[in-house]
């Protein structure tokens, strides 16, 4: 089994906070240029766009809760861009950044 599908962390959130995060890391992606760009040192904006696409996928299916298995590096990718959300400052609502405080508190990591 290589390490790409061995699962580090699964989070578990239920659809309206997958929905939000979605909304903010998508509005992270379309305004690239807000983000500090000293955390591509620690993982490509190109991993961003595919953690992103795996997330909307999940909202998608529009499950109550969906437990969404991560390989280490996707963890870290999710981490580093979720620290950043707070980049977008006044793009950001009030729901948002609240979403935001949760996930950035580990809401939802299931730790193993």
């Amino acid at each position: 089994m290589d390490q790409a599908s061995i699962s580090y962390r699964d989070v578990e959130l239920d659809h309206p906070t997958l929905s939000t995060l979605v909304n903010v890391f998508e509005k992270m992606i379309g305004y690239p240029e807000a983000i500090d760009n000293s955390m591509y040192d620690l993982t490509s904006f190109d991993k961003f766009k595919a953690l992103t696409q795996k997330l909307k996928d999940a909202a998608e299916r529009e499950e109550s809760v969906s437990t969404i298995p991560m390989s280490q590096s996707e963890w870290t990718t999710y981490e580093v861009y979720a620290s950043h959300a707070y980049d977008l400052k006044d793009d950001l609502t009030a729901d948002e950044v609240a979403v935001m405080d949760d996930i950035n508190a580990f809401k939802g990591v299931i730790f193993k």
